[in-house]
C-alpha cells in the first residue's frame, strides 16, 4: 500500500499558495508525473540515499515543475502551516466527505456538498477547497 500523489490540478494550486516542501516527484508543465523510481532504473550508484533527491520543485515561481507531494504530506502542511484540519468521514451508506475546520477556534469552515465512493476522492477534493481556502 503506498500513499497516493496529489493531482496535477492540486498540484499548481499548492505551488500558488506557497507550498515549500521537499518532494520525490513532480509534474511538468503538460500534467506528466516525473518521479525518482525512474531515476534507480537508469542504473545510478553511488550509494545515495532516496531522501537526498528530494526537492522543491516550487522553489522558483516561474518554473514549470510543481511539487507533487503524498495527499498525507499536504493534509499536514495545511495542519501545521495554515492550522486547517481537512477531515474525512464515512457515512452510513459508505460514501465520503470531508469538512474543514480551524484547529485554533474548532470552528467548521466548509462541509462538502457532494460525497465521493473513496477516502482518497474525498481527501483530494477537500485539499484542493483547504488551499482555497489560504489567504
Amino acid at each position: 500500500m503506498t500513499d497516493q500523489l496529489i493531482s496535477f490540478k492540486t498540484a499548481k494550486l499548492a505551488k500558488e499558495k506557497g507550498f515549500d516542501k521537499l518532494v520525490y516527484a513532480c509534474y511538468n508543465n503538460s500534467t506528466a508525473l516525473e518521479n525518482l523510481n525512474n531515476i534507480w532504473s537508469c542504473g545510478c550508484e553511488g550509494g545515495m540515499h532516496l531522501e537526498e533527491w528530494y526537492y522543491n520543485y516550487n522553489a522558483y515561481p516561474h518554473n514549470t515543475l510543481y511539487s507533487a507531494p503524498t495527499q498525507s504530506l499536504l493534509q499536514k502542511w495545511l495542519r501545521e502551516e495554515h492550522n486547517l484540519s481537512i477531515e474525512i468521514a464515512c457515512t452510513i451508506i459508505k460514501d465520503w466527505f470531508f469538512e474543514i475546520y480551524k484547529i485554533s477556534s474548532g470552528n467548521r469552515m466548509y462541509k462538502a456538498k457532494a460525497h465521493f465512493k473513496t477516502y482518497e476522492e474525498a481527501l483530494e477534493v477537500g485539499l484542493q477547497e483547504g488551499l482555497k481556502q489560504i489567504k
